[in-house]
């Protein structure tokens, strides 16, 4: 029986062997477990004075976003308004333009129809001039035919 109780006492070590390996095994599990715990404890701290810090800050800007929107909205109102008084200028400029270069339009059409006239008169005049000359040499050579035809 001596191999027996070799066997049992092999196995006896061996189980104490087994137990103490999973006893170290428990207690690393354990300080793992231990550490995970703190590192949980910690985000979760984290995160709440993240949202702690964070919302009044998202308050603000959607605060000041709002404000930014409405500061648009009045430029985009002055902007409208300029737009309309740029309008109402131009159109106020064209009508004085058109009051003012009506006189100046009817005395340069006038000074046209009179400038033509005078071309016109002395045109008429130059060609009176040919014609008297022409006639007169007409006259004049026909004058001196007679004269010929006299003697």
């Amino acid at each position: 029986m001596e191999l027996a109780e070799l066997l049992r006492s092999v196995l006896m070590a061996a189980g104490i062997v087994a137990v103490l390996a999973l006893t170290y095994l428990l207690c690393k599990a354990s300080k793992t477990l231990d550490l995970m715990d703190v590192t949980l404890k910690e985000t979760s701290t984290t995160l709440t004075e993240f949202r702690e810090e964070t919302l009044p800050l998202i308050s603000k800007a959607s605060v000041t976003i709002d404000a930014v929107n409405m500061e648009l909205l009045r430029i985009d109102e002055i902007i409208t308004s300029v737009e309309n008084a740029t309008k109402k200028v131009e159109h106020t400029s064209s009508s004085i333009s058109g009051l003012v270069n009506a006189p100046v339009d009817a005395v340069t059409d006038f000074a046209g129809r009179v400038r033509s006239a005078i071309r016109g008169r002395r045109a008429e005049a130059q060609d009176a001039r040919r014609i008297e000359s022409a006639l007169a040499r007409e006259y004049d050579d026909s004058s001196f035919d007679e004269i010929e035809t006299i003697e």
